[in-house]
């Protein structure tokens, strides 16, 4: 958690030097499109400062955090979704998010700026309330193209719901 939060940081302080310099950089420059901190121990502490980053970047694209322990930090992933445009790609797969998982859920039915293509929220324990959500979002959001959420804990009124969803929804893929 230590060495995300250290690296997270130096994400932060590359990014203002180089929206400092942003003139004399050719564009594209310097921008991070990808980051992959698969099974890389990231905590509480280490997911603040990613959701974080979510919140002012604008390059990122891509955003693997599977296998961590991210319990507690699905409401600030949510929070940051909600405004963030540029993502196309998150995955937390394994994380064990549960309820908290709810605020995701949430920001791909309010944001209708979203960039958001591929969300793999499985193996998470995902609770039935998750699934209910998850299904008012697909109803509301057009961008979403894959869904990943096996291995969870919906429970039939949220499968139910999510194939209720699917009749509504033309994006959704896979």
């Amino acid at each position: 958690d230590e060495g995300t939060v250290s690296l997270v940081n130096s994400l932060f302080a590359t990014k203002l030097s180089l929206d400092r310099s942003a003139s004399t950089l050719p564009e594209g420059s310097g921008s991070l499109q990808t980051l992959d901190l698969s099974g890389s121990m990231v905590g509480f502490t280490g997911g603040k400062r990613v959701a974080e980053l979510l919140l002012g970047n604008s390059s990122l694209r891509s955003l693997r955090l599977d296998n961590n322990t991210l319990q507690t930090c699905g409401a600030m992933f949510g929070s940051a979704l909600s405004r963030n445009t540029t993502l196309e790609e998150l995955r937390m797969s394994g994380c064990g998010l549960s309820d908290t998982a709810l605020e995701i859920a949430e920001a791909l039915e309010s944001n209708r700026e979203s960039a958001l293509r591929v969300l793999d929220l499985s193996s998470n324990g995902l609770n039935r309330a998750v699934g209910v959500q998850l299904a008012k979002a697909l109803r509301a959001n057009e961008t979403l193209q894959v869904l990943r959420i096996h291995t969870n804990l919906l429970g039939d009124k949220a499968v139910r719901a999510l194939i209720d969803a699917l009749t509504i929804n033309t994006a959704l893929e896979e």
